[in-house]
């Protein structure tokens, strides 16, 4: 499954923003979900956020249209809850798609893809 979408943040086990590993910059991209995981590249960048699929604990829509430090209208944020190389738990923001229906499918793929525990 892919399409484009758009990349909120990344919050620590705090709930501050991440700024590192290429997490900070905000924006539009291509994402990919797939038996690997999330791939999301923003645009005019050269690195993407890799999420592997082993490494997401949980996928949520998220509760309100602020997520982040930012307000999103109408769209509902997908947080990925994951570990990092270091084992430190993550939160991503996502939006996959200005469609409701569209991003809570998306959103089920990639946690149906989870694997068990």
């Amino acid at each position: 499954m892919q399409g484009s979408g758009y990349y909120v943040a990344s919050l620590d086990d705090r709930g501050r923003r991440l700024r590192t590993r290429g997490l900070l910059a905000r924006g539009n991209g291509k994402w990919t979900i797939d038996d690997v995981g999330l791939r999301f590249l923003r645009l005019l960048t050269k690195r993407p956020i890799d999420i592997p699929r082993d490494h997401i604990i949980s996928v949520q829509l998220s509760a309100t249209s602020w997520w982040g430090g930012k307000w999103l209208m109408g769209s509902r944020v997908v947080e990925v809850r994951w570990r990092d190389e270091g084992g430190h738990e993550v939160v991503s923001g996502f939006v996959f798609s200005g469609k409701p229906e569209e991003n809570l499918k998306a959103a089920q793929e990639l946690g149906a893809r989870r694997p068990a525990v």
